[in-house]
């Protein structure tokens, strides 16, 4: 699904990390003043991390993804999981 709207739309659906994958195509071109896309977002507090960078000479593109948590517990609860390890759970406990 494709996301429309300006900035602020944007601004919104990324604060309430409903967005799953974003793709920025950043290039170096000055167009004067407007709306910043992630100032004053903590992208990583929010659960989003940097999962593909490819640089040519017209543009940078980046693809930041939501991370996939898996709490064990919830898993299951439910039913699932069963069998699988998350040994690394903890590290990704202090950083949520």
């Amino acid at each position: 699904m494709r996301l429309g709207g300006g900035v602020s739309t944007l601004r919104r659906y990324l604060q309430a990390r409903l967005i799953d994958e974003m793709h920025l195509a950043i290039s170096p071109v000055l167009r004067g003043s407007g709306e910043h896309l992630l100032h004053g977002l903590d992208l990583r507090a929010l659960g989003y991390e940097l999962a593909r960078l490819v640089a040519s000479a017209n543009a940078t593109h980046l693809v930041v993804e939501k991370k996939r948590w898996y709490d064990s517990s919830h898993l299951a609860a439910n039913g699932c999981g069963e069998g699988l390890s998350f040994s690394d759970s903890a590290d990704h406990a202090s950083t949520r």
